[in-house]
Order: C-alpha cells, then sequence, then structure tokens
C-alpha cells in the first residue's frame, strides 16, 4: 500500500473523448476479451481488475478512466486528506474505495458491497494493492435489518445489479441488509465523503443512515427518479431527507461543484439529463 499521496499535483484522468486512439484500443480489448475472464487495467500507481466482457472492462481500456468527472473532482478535493473516513456504498470492484484509500492513506475506507461476484472482485483488487486502509463489507445498506433479493439487470454490467426486479423471470441472489447506521457503527470519525450508487435503493439507505449523515460532510450519488420509483419511493424524498440534515446539492465539474436549486432537481430540468432515462451524478455538501 502507498504510504502517502505523490501523485502529481496537476495529475488527472483523461476525459472522455472518442478519438482514433480510444477507438483503436476499444477494437484491441475486442480482440482479446473473448480469451479471458478478467482484464487488469494500469490506474495512477495502482492496478484494477473487473471482468472482461463488462462494461467496466470496454471504458477502462478505451477511455483509461472510468466516471472521469467524478473521479477528477474527487482528487482535486480529497488528495492528502489525513484522516477521518471514506464510505463506499455499491463497491463494485472498488473504483472510488481504490481512489479515496490512495489519495487519503491516512484515512479509512470502508466499502459496502452486496453481490458475491463483486465482493470477490473488490476484495482481490484490495489485497493485490496491498490497500491495508480499505475495510471490505458484504452487506446491502438499507432502512432495517433484512434479507432481499438482488437481480442481475444487464449481462454485462455488474454495477447495474439491483433490487429492483428487471422480469418475472430472473432469479435473485439472496442478500443481506443492514442500516448504515449499524454498518458503520464501529467506525469513528466524521466521514469525508459517502458515495451511494445502489440502483434505486438510496432512499432506503439514507433512512437507515439517520446517525450516519449527521457526521458525513459529502455526499455523491447518482439522482435517478426512474430507479427510485421502481423501488417504491416518491423520488423528491431523497431530496427531502438530505435538505432536512442540512446539505446542498451540486453538479460535478472537473474540479469544483456547481451548485443547483433543489428546484430544479424536482422538476426534472431537461437540461440537466437526458429525459430517455432522467437522472443526474450530484454532491451534496453542507456549504
Amino acid at each position: 500500500m502507498p504510504t502517502a499521496p505523490t501523485l502529481a499535483a496537476n495529475w488527472k484522468f483523461p476525459s472522455r473523448r472518442r478519438t482514433p486512439a480510444t477507438f483503436l484500443r476499444g477494437i484491441g480489448h475486442a480482440l482479446v476479451s473473448p480469451f479471458t475472464a478478467r482484464r487488469t487495467f494500469a490506474v495512477a500507481d495502482y492496478q484494477v481488475t473487473v471482468p472482461a466482457r463488462s462494461l467496466f472492462a470496454r471504458t477502462l481500456a478505451k477511455y483509461q478512466a472510468y466516471e472521469a468527472l467524478n473521479s477528477n473532482w474527487i482528487v482535486s478535493r480529497f488528495r492528502g486528506t489525513t484522516g477521518g473516513l471514506f464510505v463506499d456504498v455499491g463497491a463494485n470492484f472498488g473504483w472510488y474505495s481504490m481512489l479515496t484509500a490512495r489519495l487519503a492513506p491516512a484515512a479509512t475506507v470502508i466499502a459496502v458491497e452486496p453481490s458475491r461476484e463483486n465482493y470477490a472482485l473488490l476484495t482481490h483488487n484490495i489485497s493485490s494493492n496491498r490497500f491495508a486502509n480499505i475495510v471490505p463489507l458484504n452487506k446491502g445498506a438499507g432502512a432495517t435489518a433484512a434479507e432481499a433479493s438482488l437481480y442481475a439487470h444487464e449481462h454485462d454490467n455488474p454495477g447495474a445489479h439491483s433490487i429492483r426486479k428487471a422480469t418475472e423471470d430472473v432469479t435473485g441472489e439472496k442478500i443481506s441488509i443492514e442500516p448504515l447506521d449499524s454498518l458503520l457503527a464501529p467506525y469513528d470519525g466524521p466521514i469525508n465523503l459517502m458515495k451511494i450508487d445502489v440502483e434505486g435503493y438510496e432512499i432506503d439507505a439514507l433512512l437507515g443512515a439517520a446517525k450516519t449523515l449527521q457526521r458525513t460532510n459529502c455526499i455523491l450519488l447518482e439522482y435517478s427518479p426512474g430507479f427510485l420509483l421502481e423501488c417504491g419511493h416518491e423520488p423528491t424524498q431523497l431530496l427531502e431527507i438530505l435538505q432536512a440534515q442540512g446539505f446542498h446539492p451540486h453538479l460535478v465539474r472537473e474540479t469544483s461543484l456547481e451548485p443547483i436549486e433543489f428546484q430544479r432537481l424536482e422538476q426534472r430540468d431537461p437540461h440537466l439529463a437526458r429525459q430517455s432515462r432522467w437522472q443526474v451524478d450530484l454532491v451534496f455538501t453542507r456549504a
């Protein structure tokens, strides 16, 4: 594990742009991926391993980054953070967990991932890079302790696993759910950043996180009203929970945040996202 952040001050992930180079890298990946189960990619001075025939692998092969906009903002904001916690809810293969652990080796990163397959990749990535400050938890986050079924929605996108049931004929994986307040109780200190990406189950996760939110300074999440409705919630409830806790929403820019009014989110301003599936990445802060 790295002992101190050594990334250059101007280091950042390349923006996602289609170029001749990305096209050629995509062709190269298409030729290799049928013959291997996993692919490993260099990220800064560590490596990430993902399923070879997945959206993650195609994106990393072509663009050499995953969710570059969010990642570059995290680099600019949290490089060299000296303590506290980072919480990654829906950690998947560990992109955000490893990035924050790399940027803040003196902090503790709690990586929450319910899928057995994804959890195996997460723990592989943690151990192969010797990240001693990441604590993986094979759990889901919800309003109460319970068991649930986790369904695969897209065969090539393990990040789309959800408690939402895509069709009647799919079989879900049984997972264990606990409130974040219980999962995080053993870990003291302020939460510098909590990333939540649970494909429509965000409100349930927040309902079990009243104490957690009180010590959280910043939240990164995908606001997807359609997914929230499919999980049985009125989407604006998510905004109401965070507003009641004193959080303010922002759009993510390359190295900064742009404040946005709650009203534009409640009304699903078409200028913020595609209408075919209206969703937007947001950062909520207390200022």
